[in-house]
């Protein structure tokens, strides 16, 4: 074999063990994703400075146990951007304070079998 046949065998074979590893990863990727997994619907509304979130239906409603949020360009701690869901709600008291026009919110939630899924992202007006 010439030196030009073991470069392209060699290329080809770089090639193949990329292609696996990332086909792996990918599925490994799609398998974990919470959001796929997860079924719970949600409202989330601003009342002066505090954020609330309804869990009103889904699949998953009842397996909620806190609910996790963080607001755009906002710095909340763990105290605040954590809450324990009760009655199908959680409030976040204070962390909207001082906070004007739309800001982009994500919602977590935290399942009994300790599966962190996101469950909403929306838009939501502050005064």
């Amino acid at each position: 074999m010439t030196t030009a046949g073991i470069i392209l065998i060699a290329g080809v074979i770089l090639i193949l063990v990329v292609a696996t590893i990332a086909g792996v990863f990918s599925s490994r990727v799609v398998m974990e994703n919470p959001l796929l997994t997860k079924d719970v619907e949600t409202v989330v509304s601003v009342s002066g400075g505090d954020v609330m979130v309804i869990i009103i239906g889904g699949n998953d409603a009842a397996d909620v146990r806190e609910i996790i949020i963080c607001i755009k360009e906002v710095e909340l701690t763990e105290n605040q951007a954590r809450q324990h869901v009760c009655n199908n709600t959680c409030t976040f008291p204070g962390v909207a304070e001082g906070i004007c026009g739309h800001r982009d919110i994500s919602i977590k939630g935290v399942f009994s079998d300790g599966v962190v899924a996101t469950l909403r992202c929306s838009k939501v007006e502050c005064n």
